[in-house]
């Protein structure tokens, strides 16, 4: 017999530029790994194994399964989708559709601001009591906050790691 692969990806026509150019899988009798397969675009996603054992030694039908290498940013979901031919003398491929859906990660960082005052030590008196910091995603400003001197002049914002994209955020800070 044989075991038939198709991929299937939910990532809006790779938009996020996060797929991969291939994936790996292996196929499994039990724990053991068979044949470990390479599938990409060029041969349309899908991958049929080499001729594998129906039966094991004790003339059991063989239940082969696949496992994939993670793909970061996509969450995989592996369906048996083998028609059913119980009772009738039928040899199919084991089929096995993978459907990997992007998704960005709910990480977030801690990003510390704090405001340095060069004014020698507020010799002059002209220090004001508070001043707002920003935390800002380009020109978007993400988070502010009021600090004073009880603070250190410093805050962490907590904010988002990634972009709708699946992208490293690079912030900046201002006031």
């Amino acid at each position: 017999t044989n075991v038939f692969i198709n991929k299937i990806w939910r990532d809006n026509n790779d938009d996020a530029q996060k797929r991969p150019d291939s994936i790996i899988v292996d196929i499994l009798d039990g724990d053991t790994v068979v044949e470990t397969a390479t599938i990409t675009e060029e041969n349309g996603w899908e991958y049929t194994s080499k001729d594998l054992p129906y039966y094991d030694e004790s003339a059991n039908i063989i239940n082969y399964t696949v496992q994939e290498k993670v793909v970061d940013f996509y969450e995989s979901s592996i369906v048996d989708v083998t028609p059913n031919t119980t009772g009738t003398s039928i040899i199919v491929p084991q089929t096995y559709q993978i459907t990997n859906t992007f998704y960005v990660p709910e990480d977030t960082i801690e990003v510390k601001v704090s405001k340095v005052w060069d004014d020698n030590d507020d010799k002059a008196g002209k220090r004001p009591d508070s001043v707002t910091l920003q935390i800002k995603s380009g020109e978007t400003v993400v988070g502010e906050q009021k600090v004073t001197n009880n603070d250190n002049w410093e805050y962490t914002f907590e904010v988002p790691k990634y972009d709708d994209n699946a992208d490293e955020i690079t912030y900046t800070a201002d006031e």
